[in-house]
């Protein structure tokens, strides 16, 4: 699996600076959260790689590239086929979670302390909105959809994210079975695609971790 710049740089870090250093802590928490968050991607891998597609198939895990305007976009999984193509946004969180679709915050409850998190649907939905934009550029039109795929198990969903696009990992078999009823032609040449993404495709450098 493709690892990041951004953690390759952060695992050096934490090799190499002593504990009594001031950034020490906030090093240590970066890494624990990239760790984390590269396990959940493994997770997703193993159980992908478990599933029969019902057509050619591919899946760039950590994709990452910039756009036309300079911007950033680092992405867990981009799975694509001849059908439709998925962004899916891995979160290794645990808790009880809740969002408010009208604030647009997410957040979870543990051990009964409260926390807001970047929302992740507003994430994956900007790499959704930037792939449609980008394959209308090379002529391709194909559906994109968007996916928050929870790797702890332990995590519990509140019922504010009822009809919202998040699972418990387990559950992404039965949602890319539904994509395939929902989009049952081919869209795209899947060979085509693959290529052009693969040209994207551009390592980012490491970003900053306070």
């Amino acid at each position: 699996m493709q690892q990041s710049r951004h953690y390759l740089f952060v695992k050096t870090l934490m090799n190499r600076i002593k504990m009594d250093d001031l950034d020490a802590p906030a090093i240590e928490q970066e890494f624990y959260r990239l760790e984390a968050g590269l396990s959940g991607e493994q997770k997703l891998k193993r159980l992908l790689s478990d599933y029969h597609f019902k057509s050619a198939s591919h899946i760039f895990y950590n994709f990452e590239c910039i756009n036309s305007k300079g911007f950033t976009h680092q992405m867990d999984a981009l799975l694509i086929t001849p059908h439709f193509v998925v962004v899916m946004e891995v979160k290794q969180i645990s808790g009880t979670l809740f969002y408010k679709p009208v604030l647009h915050e997410f957040s979870r409850v543990q051990d009964n302390v409260s926390e807001n998190f970047p929302n992740p649907f507003d994430q994956a939905y900007r790499h959704q909105l930037f792939l449609e934009h980008q394959f209308k550029a090379w002529q391709i039109s194909i559906p994109v959809h968007h996916i928050v795929v929870l790797a702890n198990h332990r995590a519990t969903l509140d019922h504010s994210l009822t009809n919202f696009p998040i699972m418990h990992m387990s559950g992404t078999p039965r949602f890319i079975e539904k994509l395939y009823r929902q989009h049952p032609n081919p869209r795209a040449n899947i060979t085509f695609l693959q290529n052009q993404l693969e040209q994207l495709y551009e390592q980012l450098p490491p970003s900053p971790y306070d």
